[in-house]
């Protein structure tokens, strides 16, 4: 049960954070957006690295590690809504696996 509700509270944060950052670049403050996207999306890079290292452990490999190489990757090169972009699917990806995982 609290693995469900961190899931869906992982889907606010970077949602959360697009929204601010794109509110931020409407109402003329852009350098404000930046900070906030990269905020959002280490969230989800902390989470994913987490979830990554026990399925590790476990020995299974999975497509996880892709969505945290294009995360990092963009953010290392400066494209802080496109990491954003990223991080909220792949947590909307999660929230709806377990949501299907509860209905099952």
């Amino acid at each position: 049960m609290l693995l469900t509700r961190l899931k869906s509270l992982l889907v606010v944060v970077p949602a959360t954070g697009l929204v601010a950052g794109l509110l931020a670049r409407w109402l003329g403050q852009p350098e404000w957006s930046d900070p906030v996207w990269t905020a959002a999306t280490v969230v989800v890079i902390l989470a994913l690295a987490a979830e990554i290292v026990t399925s590790l452990r476990r020995g299974e490999v999975g497509l996880d590690i892709v969505a945290l190489l294009s995360m990092t990757a963009a953010l290392a090169v400066g494209e802080t809504l496109a990491a954003a972009v990223v991080a909220l699917m792949y947590a909307g990806g999660q929230n709806l696996e377990s949501f299907a995982e509860r209905r099952a």
